[in-house]
């Protein structure tokens, strides 16, 4: 996705791969915290990203964690839209909490254009499967996430009615 190749651009000059995570939440213990660092961006897991951007309570602080948004954001990029929705929902919720941080290095906007995408193309192949959609999970995910963490703007309803008000889905019937 072409979006998160910008994020990519941004943040690998500006955030070096921490050499620790602080765990701020006091949320992990430190051979976890450990395994994760000693793993190569590649090996990092859905767990492993969870524990990055656990909302609330990451493991690290933001210089910490904002260094594996690329490594996330790939792997929610290329899920068949219902692999990572924890993860995606974590994501979502840390981004909320960083908002003003997001802003100052320019990624808020861009990050929200992300799964704007995201979203887009999940619900582009949406088939009905009786009276809910096939494979919805991610979709799903950001719509409801977006909505709790953006309520003044219910951003994901916003992306609702955008991909889908105008969308005849295709109905396929058990049988």
């Amino acid at each position: 996705m072409k979006t998160a190749d910008s994020i990519a651009m941004i943040i690998c000059p500006k955030y070096p791969r921490p050499s620790r995570l602080s765990d701020p939440g006091s949320d992990f213990a430190p051979e976890e915290l450990d395994a994760i660092l000693r793993k190569t961006d590649a090996e990092l897991t859905d767990t492993d990203l969870i524990c990055i951007f656990q909302g609330a309570l990451p493991a690290g602080d933001y210089p910490e964690s904002v260094y594996f948004l690329p490594a996330a954001l790939k792997r929610i990029g290329n899920e068949d839209g219902d692999g990572t929705p924890t993860l995606c929902e974590n994501l979502i919720r840390w981004i909320g909490f960083q908002k003003d941080r997001l802003e100052e290095d320019r990624l808020h906007d861009l990050l929200m254009t992300f799964f704007e995408e995201r979203f887009a193309e999940l619900v582009s192949t949406f088939v009905l499967q009786d009276d809910h959609p096939e494979h919805s999970g991610l979709a799903e995910t950001i719509f409801e996430t977006l909505n709790e963490v953006d309520l003044d703007r219910l951003r994901g309803d916003m992306l609702l009615k955008k991909y889908l008000a105008a969308r005849k889905l295709t109905t396929r019937r058990p049988g």
